[in-house]
C-alpha cells in the first residue's frame, strides 16, 4: 500500500466495528479481521477487496477454558487511530459471547515489551506467574522471557 493510499484510507471506530469479521479458521483458531471502509476508490463490493488494517488470531485453549489472543497486529502506518482498541474490544466481546463458555482470555507478551504490557493493563489484563518460560525452549538463543497476562470474565 503506497503512502498516498494510506493517507486516503478512511477508518473510524464505527467502520471497524461494522466490518470486523470473525472467520472460523478451524476447530481451534478464529481470525478477527478489521478492514478499512469502502470508498469511491474501492468500488468492489467484495469484502476481500477492502484492505485489512489489523487482525487478531484467537485460539481456543480447552485446557484453560480460555481463548488465547495471538498475532495481534495493526498496520504500522495506521497506528494511533484507535484500530487496535476496537479490535481488542471486539475480540473480548466475541470471546465473552462464545458458545464455548470461556472463563476469560489470555496472551503472552515479552518481558521487554513494556508498552504492550501497559496497554494490556489498561484493558484490565493482569500478570499471571508462570514457572517456566513457555515459549523459550532449551535451544532458545534469547534471554527474554514471555509473560502471561489474562483477563477473567
Amino acid at each position: 500500500m503506497s503512502q498516498e493510499e494510506i493517507d486516503k484510507l478512511a477508518v473510524s471506530r464505527v467502520d471497524i466495528a461494522s466490518v470486523a469479521v470473525l472467520a472460523h479458521g478451524n476447530d481451534e483458531d478464529y481470525y478477527l479481521i478489521a478492514r478499512g471502509r469502502r470508498t469511491k476508490r474501492t468500488r468492489s463490493r467484495l469484502l476481500r477487496d477492502i484492505p485489512a488494517v489489523g487482525f487478531c488470531r484467537m485460539t481456543w485453549r480447552p485446557e484453560y477454558c480460555m481463548y488465547q489472543f495471538r498475532q495481534f497486529y495493526v498496520n504500522v502506518a495506521l497506528k494511533g487511530r484507535g484500530i487496535g482498541s476496537q479490535i481488542m474490544r471486539t475480540a473480548i466481546e466475541q470471546a465473552r459471547e462464545s458458545r464455548l463458555t470461556a472463563r476469560g482470555v489470555f496472551l503472552m507478551v515479552g518481558d521487554y515489551n513494556t508498552d504492550a504490557q501497559s496497554m494490556y493493563g489498561h484493558w484490565g489484563f493482569r500478570m499471571v506467574p508462570v514457572e517456566v518460560s513457555i515459549l523459550n525452549g532449551p535451544d532458545s538463543d534469547t534471554e527474554s522471557q514471555w509473560l502471561r497476562v489474562e483477563l477473567l470474565f
